[in-house]
């Protein structure tokens, strides 16, 4: 088994997965609307731990659109160290997560935060410092997202080729011009 996408009822049985060291991706991200229509539990800070601990190997993990999700970045960064991709796009997830995820996840290439309250200036900088390999970054909807956080992003991750800033109203269209002018290309999608 590689590839695991939990629906609504699988959401209720994550505290039942066994130890799974082969999965590489696994997508719980989705279903909070319809969790909640069949009184499925949402997922917790508490599931992701219990998925980081079992599934050693992952590569790919989404929970997008899970609303108790805050604090999982111990869990996956500690855990989980072979992760290339993670989303974790409309949730509640913390500064303090995103921070230690960016300190922790060397192989990390493609990282999706839409919508995400916990991405600040100090985040970006710590995803900047750390994230070497990041071809994809996706920040649209968050609110704190500023030039100088998107600078140390640009600076900092050599490897970033897609930059999505969508509604970060913050974000000036002359720090998107001088960074696309530093690198010679376009970066940032709006």
């Amino acid at each position: 088994m590689s590839k695991v996408r939990i629906g609504v009822v699988g959401c209720g049985a994550i505290a039942q997965v066994q130890h799974v060291p082969n999965l590489l991706e696994l997508d719980v991200g989705g279903v909070e609307p319809y969790a909640r229509l069949f009184s499925v539990p949402s997922l917790t800070d508490v599931g992701v731990r219990v998925i980081a601990l079992r599934c050693p190997n992952l590569r790919r993990f989404s929970a997008s659109g899970r609303s108790k999700i805050k604090h999982v970045g111990k869990s996956l960064a500690f855990h989980c160290q072979k992760l290339e991709e993670i989303d974790l796009s409309h949730t509640l997830v913390s500064k303090a997560s995103i921070i230690t995820l960016a300190q922790r996840s060397k192989n990390l290439r493609r990282l999706r935060l839409d919508n995400v309250r916990g991405v600040c200036e100090e985040s970006l900088s710590a995803i900047g410092a750390h994230c070497k390999n990041l071809t994809t970054l996706c920040l649209t909807q968050c609110s704190q997202v500023r030039d100088a956080g998107v600078i140390a992003v640009a600076k900092g991750c050599t490897a970033l080729t897609h930059l999505e800033l969508g509604g970060c109203a913050k974000v000036t269209s002359g720090a998107v011009a001088a960074l696309e002018e530093h690198r010679g290309k376009p970066l940032v999608h709006r």
